[in-house]
């Protein structure tokens, strides 16, 4: 995928800055900081998933779960891939009523939590901070 591809060129840009700060005598640790911070820049990447889904630039987008969990009663291991539509609801137009019961139970215990979809009346804007957190 597309965001696969600037994170391979921001990691070569990487080696190549470290490489060149090198030949500048700068501390080893400096450099090895500078070239840490430069492989994962989680605001551009935010910025990269809304450019993909706002733009329409691809039909899928693809997250990676950071923890197990379930979504509707399936089981979704840590470390999956997860592929969900990027023109259906909840994607440029509000979501649709989901039966409570195929709710999680960790869903059903959450009280205030509950809800904490992408706001109705910015659904349609360009946000990149709501792929944070």
């Amino acid at each position: 995928m597309m965001q696969g591809e600037i994170t391979l060129v921001s990691r070569s840009d990487s080696d190549r800055i470290s490489s060149h700060l090198s030949q500048r005598q700068i501390p080893r640790t400096a450099v090895l900081l500078f070239s840490s911070y430069l492989t994962r820049i989680p605001y551009l990447e935010a910025v990269i998933e809304e450019t993909l889904r706002y733009g329409g630039a691809t039909t899928a987008l693809q997250h990676l779960s950071k923890v197990d969990t379930q979504i509707l009663r399936y089981d979704i291991p840590k470390k999956m891939d997860v592929l969900f539509l990027a023109h259906g609801p909840i994607v440029f137009t509000p979501g649709f009523e989901i039966d409570e019961s195929k709710r999680s139970q960790t869903y059903q215990a959450a009280g205030e939590k509950k809800g904490q979809a992408w706001d109705d009346q910015e659904i349609g804007a360009f946000k990149p901070e709501r792929w944070l957190g």
